[in-house]
């Protein structure tokens, strides 16, 4: 036919599709986007899932049910008594002069 790609632009559109490109980065190469987009679709190729399979479900399975938990634990340190923010009670600042509210 007479407006068909030419074998060899097909063949070029179909290496770069197979390197992961898009239709628009490969239309930069020498023809149009759709021109691009209707040789992918003649060879099967018009979405990137295409090229390379999914890759398989990884399972981690185990003997026992609750073999996988993992917890952490952070162990809180323990206030004696309550602090300046409840109380009240204002510090001196450490450069001297004003006294600091509790208030941020």
């Amino acid at each position: 036919m007479p407006g068909l790609t030419s074998q060899a632009v097909a063949e070029r559109i179909v290496v770069l599709r197979r390197q992961r490109l898009t239709g628009k980065h490969i239309a930069v190469v020498s023809v149009s986007p759709a021109t691009v987009s209707r040789v992918l679709r003649r060879a099967g190729l018009s979405r990137l899932k295409d090229i390379a399979p999914a890759e398989p479900i990884r399972r981690y399975e185990r003997e026992h049910p609750g073999d996988m938990i993992h917890i952490d634990i952070k162990k809180l340190g323990r206030f004696e008594r309550v602090g300046h923010r409840i109380c009240g009670r204002a510090l001196p600042s450490r450069r001297g002069g004003a006294v600091r509210s509790g208030a941020l």
